[in-house]
């Protein structure tokens, strides 16, 4: 709340943040969860959950959790585990219910695929979603777009010296308006500043 201006409708040990009565982002609280199951679980949108994940096995995925409802408009998603390790999911829900890229503060502004091994997720990401362009932006990073030319998810090398404590994972991105003071009003909430001021190429 104090940093991306959310408010958080919790029920039990599951929850939904919304930003002005419009879902962004959804919590769940799972005090066994592991390293690579902590941390931010991405969805990714499709018309077609079935022939996407069909793909993503084909790709070398394991479905985790099997396809199900959920509790929105015209939705149903599927968890996998891909080859990395990683988990995520693919949603298809209606537009109105979607978490979709956007410049405005306290919304999603896209997600990062952080991995051992580019070529590998590289090779995954490209079968999971074919139509999606792939753009080669530098050494270490690459973009998805969709037709429309907006950046979808990024694909980041780990830096070597860090493979032993950063496992590979997903990252998404929030716009704020002020980086600086959304940096210092994490820290005085309890959060860390991992990186600061670093340049990024989000196209």
């Amino acid at each position: 709340r104090q940093v991306l201006g959310w408010e958080l409708k919790l029920d039990g040990d599951a929850g939904v943040f919304s930003l002005d009565g419009v879902p962004v982002a959804g919590l769940r609280i799972d005090p066994d969860a592991g390293p690579v199951e902590a941390g931010w679980k991405v969805y990714l949108g499709t018309d077609d959950v079935t022939s996407a994940a069909e793909r993503a096995v084909a790709a070398g995925a394991v479905i985790v959790q099997e396809q199900m409802a959920l509790p929105v408009k015209a939705g149903s998603s599927v968890v996998l585990r891909e080859p990395e390790g990683p988990l995520f999911g693919i949603a298809s829900v209606a537009p109105e219910e979607a978490s979709v890229p956007s410049p405005e503060p306290g919304r999603l502004a896209l997600v990062d695929v952080m991995s051992h091994n580019l070529p590998a997720a590289t090779a995954f990401q490209s079968a999971l979603f074919p139509e999606n362009a792939l753009e080669h932006v530098e050494d270490g990073l690459s973009i998805f777009r969709n037709e429309q030319g907006t950046p979808l998810r990024r694909i980041n090398a780990i830096h070597e010296e860090l493979k032993a404590v950063l496992p590979p994972h997903w990252l998404a991105w929030f716009v704020v308006t002020d980086q600086a003071k959304a940096a210092e009003t994490a820290v005085g909430a309890g959060g860390a500043v991992n990186v600061q001021d670093q340049p990024i190429a989000f196209g």
